[in-house]
């Protein structure tokens, strides 16, 4: 879980950590898949009590520089 906790830190949102993990949501290769289209990322915020605004700035930092970053960590 620490690259999702490293990942939602980055953006100021680490408080939705665990609700990412209790969900099964625990690795960034899962919210990077090219199945998490925006249809997905609609259900996951209410899904996850995650206001839409900051499921919008966690979707749309999967393509911004310190996301592919993160993932050469792993």
């Amino acid at each position: 879980m620490e690259h999702i906790e490293q990942f939602l830190r980055q953006l100021g949102l680490h408080q939705y950590a665990h609700a990412f993990e209790r969900n099964g949501y625990d690795s960034l290769d899962i919210l990077f898949t090219p199945g998490m289209d925006d249809a997905e990322w609609d259900r996951l915020g209410p899904f996850l009590n995650i206001p839409r605004g900051h499921i919008l700035r966690i979707r749309d930092a999967r393509s911004e520089e310190h996301t592919s970053e993160l993932q050469s960590r792993q």
